[in-house]
């Protein structure tokens, strides 16, 4: 390649990559805005959420109606795990 494909093919490669910087920021920014809207779901909801580590069954988080309703602290919470919860209590009878 002479100085001039040099040149070209290198503007092409800072092009490339400034685009993909801004895909990167674009991206990040959706995912802070769609894990706020989440947070403030989990936050706000009137029913008990836990959530669980799938492979090892510790409690990750818990909302606060969940708190609330169980009467216990967030760090007593995470200490547990989810095989030493008896879940029926939670269960409503249907009418």
């Amino acid at each position: 390649m002479d100085t001039g494909d040099d040149a070209r093919y290198t503007e092409e490669n800072l092009n490339q990559n400034e685009d993909l910087v801004q895909v990167v920021r674009t991206t990040q920014e959706a995912l802070r805005a769609s894990e706020s809207r989440y947070r403030r779901l989990f936050e706000a909801a009137q029913d008990g959420i836990l959530i669980l580590d799938a492979d090892s069954g510790k409690i990750v988080d818990a909302n606060p109606f969940m708190r609330s309703s169980w009467g216990i602290l967030l760090p007593n919470l995470l200490a547990r795990n989810s095989g030493s919860w008896d879940f029926s209590m939670m269960l409503r009878p249907r009418k």
